[in-house]
């Protein structure tokens, strides 16, 4: 019976062992799986936690670094559907922004070999920038994949290591990308109309963090990195902590070091709630840089009714479109000049008169920007030239009037009359 307790004594410190080891393995694994690949390297693991370091290295695109393949997917629905000169526009902009990536890759002294595959699809589903996933997923279907084997099934047949997705609809809009801070959850970029954003997004999807929200963040980025394409997606510069973010390095700078100190206090439910203002729906007023804009708005872009007070002192009050200056409106300059009328994208464009504070004054149309078509321009003390225009200049027949009552009529070329 001794020899029978022994035995038991003796198994039973072995299955205690092994269920302290179990125990451990239960307990530690999971911080093991936050580290895994050692997602930050060189980073302390105070830093762990850090809004701004939230989703490098998770989701289906790890590291903008090696072979990689971008399926760019235009996609007609039934309310939007590309035109061949649109497609275009898109990828020369792919084209010109792939090398520009390649070049700033290794500027860090990253191997980038970056390449944009092209997919054509039609779908049932309108899109909805309320429900743009609903969109991505009838996309994704349409092609044959679904969310859990897109990425995988796209990196298995172009043999490499990334396979991000951005799709693309002929929207005016404001670009984005669906970056996730865990595994298993399909991420993606949605590209409006001309596809200017694509190395923002594109950045999003490897982990890189907007700068230019809340305001503080802003200034102190713009502070430490100068120009960066995460503050202004025009700017095609990598700062040193976006380098690090999307895996160019592995040495966090100290300007990266000190922005990341500095914002430390920020929290997802701030960044939540700016965004929020960023993407409101409906009026209010809400600062655009130095601007200040009130009015109707659309995910957070002027869009309606609304007055920007510029911080030149200019002041614009009209209609737009999509973020810029789009059918009727008033612009008022700082130093007296005035146009009232028809605006296009931004531009001067169709009919309009613009007042100049000498008192000189045009009646007529404009294109992109300028006096083209048929006008009339009268001096301040009565003169007037009524006839054509081009590229701002009398160009073309016409007649000008003095106030004397001389006339003459004929020919003009860029604003000099020849016969």
């Amino acid at each position: 019976m001794a020899a029978s307790a022994g035995k038991m004594k003796w198994y039973g410190k072995v299955i205690l062992g092994v269920g302290i080891v179990l125990l451990l393995e239960m307990i530690i694994l999971p911080f093991v799986m936050m580290r895994r690949d050692d997602r930050l390297p060189n980073l302390d693991k105070s830093y762990d936690s850090h809004v701004f370091l939230a989703s490098r290295g998770y989701g289906d695109s790890f590291s903008l670094t090696g072979d990689v393949v971008v399926n760019i997917v235009f996609v007609n629905d039934p309310e939007a559907q590309w035109t061949d000169a649109g497609r275009s526009t898109v990828m020369l902009q792919i084209m010109s922004q792939t090398i520009m990536l390649k070049e700033a890759a290794a500027e860090y002294g990253a191997e980038l070999n970056l390449n944009p595959t092209y997919h054509y699809v039609t779908v049932d589903v309108a899109y909805d920038p309320e429900n743009y996933h609903k969109w991505a997923v009838a996309v994704l279907d349409e092609m044959g994949y679904t969310t859990d084997n897109a990425s995988s099934l796209a990196k298995k047949k172009r043999d490499v290591k990334e396979a991000p997705y951005m799709f693309c609809t002929p929207r005016d809009g404001r670009s984005f990308a669906r970056a996730v801070e865990k595994d298993g959850v399909f991420e993606y970029g949605i590209l409006y109309a001309d596809g200017a954003a694509y190395a923002h997004e594109l950045s999003h999807l490897f982990g890189a963090e907007d700068f230019y929200y809340p305001e503080q963040v802003k200034s102190l980025a713009e502070d430490c990195f100068g120009k960066s394409i995460m503050l202004d997606s025009a700017d095609h510069i990598f700062d040193s902590l976006t380098a690090y973010l999307v895996g160019w390095t592995d040495e966090v700078s100290e300007e990266a070091l000190r922005f990341l100190d500095e914002t430390a206090w920020i929290t997802k439910d701030i960044r939540q709630q700016q965004y929020r203002e960023e993407t409101v729906t409906g009026s209010g007023t809400r600062k655009l840089g130095e601007h200040t804009y009130t009015g109707q708005m659309k995910k957070g872009i002027p869009h309606g009714e609304g007055k920007l007070e510029l911080a030149s002192g200019d002041v614009y009050e009209g209609q737009f479109r999509h973020g810029v200056f789009h059918g009727y409106g008033k612009y008022t300059y700082a130093g007296g000049n005035i146009y009232e009328g028809q605006f296009f994208d931004g531009n001067k464009q169709g009919t309009g008169k613009y007042t100049w504070a000498n008192g000189d004054v045009y009646e007529g149309e404009f294109f992109e920007g300028l006096l083209r078509g048929t006008g009339r321009y009268t001096w301040a003390d009565g003169t007037y030239y009524e006839g054509e225009f081009e590229n701002g200049k009398f160009h073309g027949q016409g007649k000008q009037v003095a106030p004397d009552g001389r006339i003459l009529t004929g020919r003009w070329e860029n604003g000099e009359y020849v016969r």
